[in-house]
């Protein structure tokens, strides 16, 4: 009954689930990965990873970290972009000797959408359509700061309307 149910599990979650061994070739996937990879199970299975998810894949753009791990992906589908997590777990024997290693793909599509817009609504005076005041300083104190280090000079010129807001509320 373990292997049916773990069967039914991993090919049933949303999660894409990639399995290799040491020389990082696929040795199982479920279909959520399979789907990722725009492949075929008898393709994928015995292939090496890194071909997988080549640089020159223009479906897929890969984001590493310094060490060269895979951080997240993301995937161009249908003209839509799919944001994916990406964790490595090691596989290792009951001496402790690593085997191999599975990764999980998890879609944070919805995640990354929402920080985008937050990002925004942070920074955007919705009126305008111009950046808000907390941003304008913080972009001021940016140029100040390059000014200083490369020696150039910086003008600001600050401009006041009276009854702005009328004009803004009647023309936009």
């Amino acid at each position: 009954m373990v292997p049916i149910a773990r069967d039914m599990i991993i090919d049933s979650i949303h999660d894409g689930v990639i399995v290799l061994d040491n020389a990082d070739t696929v040795m199982e996937i479920n279909p959520a990965a399979i789907h990722l990879l725009a492949g075929e199970r008898k393709r994928l299975i015995g292939a090496r990873m890194r071909d997988l998810i080549g640089r020159k894949n223009d479906r897929i753009a890969i984001t590493r970290a310094e060490s060269g791990e895979i951080l997240s992906i993301q995937a161009f589908e249908n003209g839509e972009v799919v944001d994916y997590d990406v964790r490595t777990y090691p596989i290792s024997d009951k001496g402790g000797l690593v085997q191999g290693r599975v990764i999980l793909l998890r879609d944070v599509t919805a995640q990354r959408q929402l920080e985008r817009e937050l990002r925004e609504l942070s920074s955007i005076d919705h009126l305008t359509g111009l950046m808000n005041r907390r941003t304008f300083f913080l972009e001021l104190e940016k140029h100040i700061r390059l000014a200083r280090r490369y020696r150039y000079q910086l003008t600001v010129c600050m401009l006041d309307l009276d009854r702005f807001k009328e004009l803004n509320d009647r023309y936009g």
